[in-house]
C-alpha cells in the first residue's frame, strides 16, 4: 500500500504548505483521511513541533554538569584561556544563540523520529508459517488445498486455500479438530479461490487442535457440523 513520503509528512507537521516536486497534494488529503498509519505519524510529529515551538529559552538551557565532570576535563587538557583550572566554566552561551541550537537540535530529532516511526510502522513483523498441512478429498468431492498456521507476533492464524470445489447450494465452513475426538472449533467461511484467515482463538492448542476439515454447510441456522466433509488434513510443524 502507498504511504506519504516521510519527508513530506514532516513538512505538513510544520505546516508547510509549499508543495514538493511530483507530490500529488489532493492525494494526500484523501489518502490521510483514510490510512491510520500515515495519520498516526503525522499527529505524533505535530505534537513534537508543538512542544518545541511552546518551549522558552531557559527551558531548553540543560543543567550544568557536576564540578567534578570539569575537574577531570581539567585534569586531561593544558589550561585554555576563558576556563577556569578547576570547577564550571563561566556561562557565556546567549540566549539568542542557544535558541538556535535548540531549534537545530528539534530539526535533528524530528528528523529521526519521523525516519524510525515510518520505519517501525511501514515494516511490520512479517507473519511466519508454524506449522502446515496439504488438504484432500474425503471420498469422491474433489478438491484440493493447503492450510496454514501462522504466527505474527504473538498472534497465531489460521490461514485455508481451498480449490475446485463442487458448486454447492450452501457454504463451505473451515474447522480445527483433536484428531481421534470429536471436538470441533469452526473457524469460518472459505471460498474456492480466495485465502481465508482465521484468528485462532486464546486458550486453543495447536498441538493438539492440529486437524482441519473443510465441510459442506447447508443455510439451516445449525452451527454444529454438518457431517459432510469435503477436504481434511493435519497440521504439521
Amino acid at each position: 500500500m502507498r504511504h506519504v513520503d516521510p519527508e513530506r509528512l514532516t513538512m505538513l507537521a510544520l505546516d508547510d504548505d509549499v508543495p514538493l516536486p511530483g507530490v500529488d497534494t489532493e492525494w494526500e488529503r484523501a489518502h490521510l483521511a483514510e490510512c491510520p498509519v500515515c495519520r498516526h505519524e503525522l499527529t505524533t510529529l505535530r505534537h513534537v513541533v508543538g512542544l518545541g515551538r511552546e518551549a522558552e529559552a531557559d527551558d531548553l538551557e540543560p543543567p550544568p554538569p557536576p564540578a567534578r565532570v570539569w575537574d577531570a576535563i581539567s585534569a586531561e587538557i593544558p589550561a585554555t584561556p576563558g576556563f577556569p583550572a578547576h570547577g564550571v566554566p563561566p556561562r557565556r552561551v546567549k540566549k539568542k544563540g542557544l535558541v538556535a541550537v535548540a531549534a537545530a537540535a528539534l530539526g535533528v530529532v524530528i528528523g529521526i523520529g519521523a525516519t524510525l516511526g515510518w520505519q517501525h510502522l511501514r515494516e511490520p513483523e512479517a507473519p511466519r508459517v508454524v506449522a502446515a498441512t496439504a488438504l484432500t478429498p474425503i471420498g469422491a468431492a474433489g478438491g484440493t488445498g493447503d492450510a496454514r498456521l501462522v504466527r505474527t507476533g504473538g498472534r497465531l492464524a489460521l490461514e485455508v486455500d481451498v480449490h475446485d470445489l463442487p458448486l454447492t447450494n450452501g457454504y463451505y465452513e473451515a474447522w480445527m479438530f483433536v484428531p481421534g475426538t470429536t471436538r470441533m472449533q469452526a473457524m469460518g467461511t472459505v471460498r474456492p479461490g480466495e485465502v481465508a484467515r482465521f484468528p485462532v482463538p486464546a486458550g486453543l492448542d495447536p498441538a493438539g487442535w492440529r486437524g482441519i476439515d473443510i465441510s459442506a454447510e447447508a443455510f439451516d441456522g445449525d452451527p454444529t457440523h454438518s457431517a459432510v466433509s469435503v477436504l481434511r488434513g493435519e497440521l504439521r510443524r
